[in-house]
This record gives structure tokens, C-alpha cells and sequence, in this order.
């Protein structure tokens, strides 16, 4: 951003070796102690993804930023990757607490506003604001400094933040900024009681394609098969997510209860008798595309649209993941997938990058500004 604040996040460092500003980082935002922090640059650790068909997290609120409240369900202790996804977070911020400046470099970010608004502004001089229902998006690539303040006074502004891994040969690209309001969003009623908000991806429903303002953005980035929906349920009523058969998923429950069916169990608009396993509000349900999921789930096409020209030997195969609601509140879900990543993945705090010896280069890089 173009403020004072960018410049004296870069100043703070400008004096301190890479190792430095690696504890100071680590410590910054919680991840570890500072002698671990100081042998990062020899040691960084690879994460991978445990196998598991399905396991489910609390999401419990923890401090972050400058007096803002987190549940995080993804780049934790729990789980600290879900091959794309680096972090799932729901924030909740009331003024004054805030984001203050900080970097980012090899990943990008969608921020999806709940309530309230969100302020952005970075070291290339973009400024935004987004309010209920809105998305900014945030390619960090080859690096950017930004800050997140609350837009609106009185009130907790709550959201949710993804960081998405970015393949190594896009991130040395140029940071990209842009924001979305609310209206801009397909808001689809597929049968009685079953509300989907498309925030990422594309959905055929009601006779056509439905696609995210974002789709272009993020086919730009490189991401492929990304899926973030907003979905509501009535008492009774269940919703099939279609996974792609190499991906990973994640549930999180932001309302109410859901429980997981196989899937002959339930369908888009129909009624479900029977229950599974249950999830409650800030739960995280975790799917993981092992060799023992894929062998006991059938396979479906990944898109309900019809055959045509247009998309002819073009439609990957899915796993069906369906949620359904067992209780007389409405429930409220949000659901996410991307295709993985089959790359090694290093990160220490907002940096994320490939191979051992980017880190020490992108610190220095950093403070030569």
C-alpha cells in the first residue's frame, strides 16, 4: 500500500539479517519460539497432508493481529495444509482492533465479508473497501505489503480469509488487487429450502452455468476446480458437493447443524429420513482424498450440465459429498475444494515458497524494499 504504514513495516526490518526478521515474524504471528525460528532458514519444514477420509475440528477463537479474534480451522496446529489451502479463517474484528501492515509473498488471498466491511491498503497503492456479502482478492505473487482495518464502527466485522498456495512458476508474478460487492454474486434457490451463494467456481443449476466473478482472476493465477460456496439449509434438506477425485474439501459450519450422507441419500431438492455423522456451528469437517475414499465413493460427473460442444471430454470426475440439515434452525455451510498442488510446499508466516534457499533471498529482497 502507499501509506506511511507500509514503509515503516519495511523500515522495521531493513536493519536485521534474514535470521532476524525471521523471529520477528515467528513471533509476530505465533509460530513458534524464537530459537526454532532462528534455524528456519536451515531447517524449514515440509507440509504434508495426512491421509483421512473425514475428520472433524472445533474451530476455537484465538487472538491475531492487533486485538482481532480468529477460529481457524486450517493453518494450525490441527491442520496447518489442505493441499491448496494454506489458511481458513473466520475473524471477527470490532474497531479499534485491526490487521496492521504486514508482507505476504507466494500465495493469494479472498477475503469474504460475513458483516460489517474490511478496508485494504497496500504497498502498490490500492485502497478498497468492501462491505456485506463482498470480496476482495489478493495475489501476493512476488510480494506486497498490506493492512485490514474494519470499515464499519460499533460492531464485530466478521468475515472469512482463504490463503491459497500458489504453483511455484506464478509466484514470481506481479500482485493483483481487486475487490467484488455483494451483487455481483450468483444467489441460486435449488429446490425449496436449499440457498447456494457461488463465491468461487461455477455451478450448473436451474438450466445454466452459473460462474463466480473471481473465475477469471483465479484461472489467471493458475487454480483449477476451485470451489467456495455459501450454502443454507432447511430443516430436512441436504446439498450435494461435488468434489474432483484428486482434491481435498473442507466443511465449515458457520449456523446451526448438518450431518454428512452417503450419496444415494440425499439429493439437491429432496427430503432425507435418514442422518450420519454430526457437525455444530465453528465445527470443520476435513475430506481427504485418499485411495480408500476414492474406492468407496461412486463416481459422478463434476458438472450437471449437459453434454455439448462446448465441454465435450472436459468434465473431470467427482466424489459426492452430501450435507443435510437434521434440525428445525436453518443451518449455514461453507464449502470449499481446489485442485492440489503436486509440489513441495515451505512456508514461515505470510511466506510461502518452494525450495529451501527462496526464503533467505525473498528476506533480503524484502528489505531492499
Amino acid at each position: 500500500m502507499s501509506s506511511r504504514g507500509s514503509r515503516d513495516a519495511r523500515t522495521r526490518f531493513a536493519q536485521l539479517s534474514a535470521g532476524a526478521v525471521l523471529v520477528v515474524i515467528a513471533l509476530e504471528y505465533g509460530l513458534t519460539s524464537a530459537s526454532a525460528a532462528a534455524s528456519a532458514l536451515d531447517a524449514p519444514t515440509l507440509a504434508s497432508a495426512r491421509a483421512w477420509e473425514f475428520e472433524r475440528h472445533t474451530a476455537v477463537p484465538q487472538s491475531e493481529g492487533d486485538g482481532a479474534r480468529v477460529r481457524r480451522c486450517v493453518g494450525g496446529s490441527f491442520r496447518d495444509y489442505l493441499n491448496p489451502l494454506l489458511l481458513f479463517d473466520h475473524f471477527q474484528v470490532r474497531p479499534p482492533a485491526a490487521f496492521p501492515p504486514h508482507p505476504h509473498r507466494g500465495q493469494c488471498l479472498v477475503t469474504y465479508m460475513l458483516t460489517g466491511g474490511f478496508e485494504h491498503r497496500d504497498s502498490r497503492g490500492n485502497v478498497g473497501t468492501v462491505l456485506t456479502g463482498g470480496v476482495q482478492f489478493m495475489n501476493a505473487a512476488r510480494g506486497i505489503v498490506h493492512s485490514e482495518t474494519p470499515a464499519v464502527a460499533g460492531m464485530s466485522n466478521d468475515g472469512i480469509q482463504l490463503w491459497i498456495n500458489l504453483a511455484a512458476e506464478r509466484k514470481r508474478d506481479a500482485p493483483v488487487y481487486g475487490k467484488y460487492v455483494s451483487k455481483q454474486f450468483p444467489e441460486l434457490a435449488l429446490g425449496d429450502g436449499i440457498h447456494v451463494r457461488l463465491v468461487l467456481g461455477t455451478l450448473y443449476a436451474e438450466g445454466e452455468l452459473h460462474t463466480s466473478p473471481l473465475e477469471s482472476v483465479l484461472a489467471e493465477a493458475g487454480f483449477k476446480h476451485v470451489s467456495f460456496f455459501d450454502v443454507s439449509l432447511d430443516r430436512g434438506r441436504a446439498f450435494d458437493f461435488r468434489v474432483p477425485v484428486e482434491s481435498h474439501a473442507l466443511a465449515y459450519v458457520l449456523r446451526g447443524s448438518v450431518t454428512t450422507l452417503k450419496p444415494q441419500e440425499g439429493t439437491l431438492s429432496g427430503e432425507v429420513d435418514s442422518f450420519g455423522a454430526r457437525a455444530e456451528a465453528h465445527d470443520c469437517l476435513f475430506f481427504d482424498s485418499s485411495p480408500e475414499w476414492k474406492s468407496q465413493h461412486p463416481t459422478v460427473p463434476c458438472s450437471m450440465e449437459p453434454e455439448n460442444d462446448h465441454n465435450a471430454g472436459e468434465v473431470p470426475s467427482c466424489r459426492t459429498i452430501t450435507f443435510a440439515n437434521p434440525e428445525a434452525e436453518a443451518a449455514r455451510i461453507l464449502l470449499f475444494t481446489a485442485a492440489p498442488l503436486d509440489e513441495p510446499m515451505l512456508r514461515y508466516g505470510p511466506f510461502v515458497y518452494t525450495h529451501k534457499l527462496e526464503l533467505g533471498q525473498w528476506i533480503r529482497e524484502y528489505q531492499l524494499g
